[in-house]
């Protein structure tokens, strides 16, 4: 139960994060309850380690398990029709030319019905979850573990290349996701090329590089892989260790940047590709990655996804914007999570 509750909360809490961030929470108005919601979920988070171990001896554990997912589906259910719904009001403000207020849809009937109604959802949400973290029937029986990965250099936000495939939907990502394979294996003369993803939070672009990571041309044209979600203040060390440990080497008892660039330079012995999930700045190609990856013996691909034109452009990217669903995708989309 736990463990793959676990890497769906972690997810989850990837896309919240993302989407909190976003313009399209502030449209709504719905900001605060989502960064309440992360806030309960991270406190969660921490006993669901020792709540695996303990639910086949308690079926109290195993019904609050249970429970927890449930919200989990029904979260994830709202945070896409925000995006999706939210989307389309986004657009429909950004074709509208009022000057008098910074959001004019926002005194539109139907917007503010939709963020009337999405609030009351996420405000059930947050209630549902306050009851789960409070259970005084559950919660005294488990250990917490704490998973804070801050010092790790590593996202907390962090993400996985986990596969999606029942949750692809629509032409427009799978025609996406094989353009964009087809060039990343076609020959060049270029020994080391980036391709960028760019886009607002929560639109797609952890799930069409995830996509991408794991197509079995990729597999079978580069050898090594390599999935790394990167911090906005990220330790350069943990971070050229995260990707050593991803690329499955081993990186001894270097600690030194310098050493472990070496460690990385030498790892990378065969064809390659690297995904660098969430890049704030562009000098983690320029002054950290650069270096160690031009000096491998073979050449590869490095994929970054990013909210920001200006670090793909200062990368030297070939960029790729991600765009926001069409109506039918949408509707697509929400058909299969309600099945």
């Amino acid at each position: 139960m736990a463990m793959i509750l676990d890497a769906f909360v972690k997810i989850f809490m990837n896309t919240l994060a993302g989407f909190a961030a976003g313009e399209i929470s502030t449209m709504l108005k719905v900001k605060d309850e989502l960064q309440k919601l992360q806030r309960r979920l991270e406190r969660i988070r921490g006993f669901l380690e020792h709540a695996e171990r303990k639910r086949h001896e308690d079926p109290n554990i195993s019904n609050w398990g249970r429970e927890l997912k449930d919200i989990m589906h029904d979260a994830d259910e709202i945070i896409d029709l925000c995006i999706i719904e939210g989307s389309k009001l986004l657009e429909s403000h950004q074709s509208v030319s009022v000057v008098c207020h910074p959001f004019p849809l926002i005194s539109c009937f139907s917007c503010m019905k939709f963020r009337y109604e999405i609030g009351d959802k996420i405000r059930d949400l947050n209630k549902r979850l306050k009851e789960i973290a409070e259970d005084g029937s559950v919660l005294p029986k488990l250990e917490y573990t704490n998973q804070d990965v801050q010092e790790s250099g590593v996202n907390p936000r962090q993400t996985f290349p986990i596969e999606y495939s029942s949750d692809i939907v629509g032409t427009q990502i799978e025609e996406a996701t094989q353009s964009l394979v087809d060039s990343l294996v076609k020959e060049d003369k270029q020994k080391i090329w980036i391709l960028g993803f760019v886009g607002m939070g929560g639109i797609g672009k952890t799930t069409l590089a995830s996509n991408i990571y794991n197509d079995e041309k990729i597999k079978e044209n580069f050898p090594i892989r390599a999935w790394v979600c990167v911090s906005k203040n990220f330790s350069e060390t943990k971070l050229l260790k995260e990707i050593i440990r991803s690329a499955g080497g081993n990186y001894g008892q270097a600690e030194t940047k310098a050493e472990l660039m070496h460690y990385l330079s030498s790892v990378l012995s065969r064809s390659f590709v690297i995904v660098l999930d969430d890049i704030w700045e562009a000098k983690l190609w320029k002054d950290l990655l650069r270096y160690p990856l031009k000096s491998a013996m073979v050449g590869g691909r490095i994929v970054i996804t990013t909210r920001d034109i200006n670090v793909a452009n200062n990368m030297s990217a070939l960029v790729h914007h991600v765009d926001k669903m069409g109506s039918d995708e949408g509707r697509a989309l929400l058909c299969k999570k309600s099945l």
